[in-house]
């Protein structure tokens, strides 16, 4: 196997604040123990180049001067992982127009559309990872980026970060993607782990995985560009359990693969789609979703729900098994 492509990894911890608008404000005292976290993360993903900037040193001027080089050093095919944890501000600066967002640093705040308009710099064929523990984190999904970009933000575009959450959003991520130090089985898609980060979270505080590429939905988290991205092949007859759904794998002529549905105890009306989504992608080649009731069994064509070569379902509620 090759080896991969160079990576890169950026962190920066805004724990020294400088300017007079935010001198004043709290610290933000997890800074170290979120980029140790991050870096953990991305050694994982066989990002061995990596460098911190924190405290003084997470200035406008390095900042923007890491990104400017990185896009001109990335490998075409490399990743480029950006964190920042740290507040964020919100300013209206046109009366008339939206507050912008942006990142405050040691000594002033950094715009998302300057971020945005770096990473838009990076090659197209690139991988962009943005981890963003502050809040309005989710607002960065609001700007173009050419390559793929999966943006894991602590909170929403609108939402502020809870003054003492009762685990960190680094701290989180680790345990969900490499507890012990060790890749999570359970963790086989950014779909899957944007629901687990999603589940018991406030309201006020809901984490958000974001990506503007389909295909890198199906990605495994802070898995190596070479390693497989999803479980081994299943041959026909094999058999997935999630949850309280059970699936199972048919051949079907002049279509390929086909994943059939069935719900434990609940009408197939029932299904989520995002649930379905992400079993269907477990699954290569052409995968089609057949919403079933009761034990698993093979629908006749005229049941088959459209689909895409992504396995997503087109329209499920009219299917009705005979």
């Amino acid at each position: 196997m090759p080896p991969d492509p160079p990576g890169l990894a950026f962190l920066i911890g805004a724990d020294v604040l400088a300017s007079p608008r935010h001198a004043r404000w709290p610290a933000v005292r997890s800074c170290r123990d979120a980029l140790e976290r991050i870096g953990r993360l991305a050694a994982a993903a066989g990002i061995t180049r990596q460098r911190q900037l924190l405290g003084v040193r997470a200035s406008r001027a390095e900042v923007t001067g890491a990104l400017r080089r990185a896009a001109a050093e990335l490998d075409p095919d490399g990743h480029l992982l950006l964190a920042f944890t740290g507040h964020s501000d919100r300013e209206r600066t046109d009366p008339d127009g939206p507050a912008d967002i942006g990142w405050c640093l040691h000594d002033g705040t950094l715009p998302l559309a300057e971020v945005a308009a770096l990473l838009a710099a990076v090659p197209p064929t690139a991988l962009v990872t943005v981890m963003a523990d502050t809040c309005y984190a989710a607002a960065l999904s609001g700007f173009t980026v050419p390559a793929t970009l999966v943006l894991l933000a602590a909170c929403g575009a609108n939402q502020e970060i809870l003054a003492n959450p009762a685990t960190g959003f680094a701290a989180r991520l680790e345990q969900l993607v490499l507890p012990g130090g060790q890749f999570n089985p359970h963790c086989t898609s950014y779909r899957w782990l944007n629901r687990q980060l999603r589940e018991d979270s406030p309201d006020v505080e809901r984490p958000r995985v974001w990506t503007n590429r389909l295909s890198a939905w199906s990605r495994r988290p802070f898995h190596p560009a070479n390693s497989p991205q999803r479980p081994t092949r299943l041959g026909p007859g094999s058999a997935v359990r999630t949850g309280s759904m059970s699936l199972t794998l048919t051949v079907v002529p002049a279509v390929g693969y086909q994943v059939s549905a069935a719900v434990v105890g609940q009408s197939s009306r029932c299904l989520r789609r995002d649930a379905l989504r992400d079993c269907a992608g477990r699954f290569r080649g052409n995968a089609r979703i057949m919403p079933l009731r009761g034990s698993l069994a093979r629908l006749p064509g005229s049941c088959r729900t459209g689909s895409s070569a992504h396995g997503l379902p087109a329209d499920q509620a009219n299917c009705k098994p005979q």
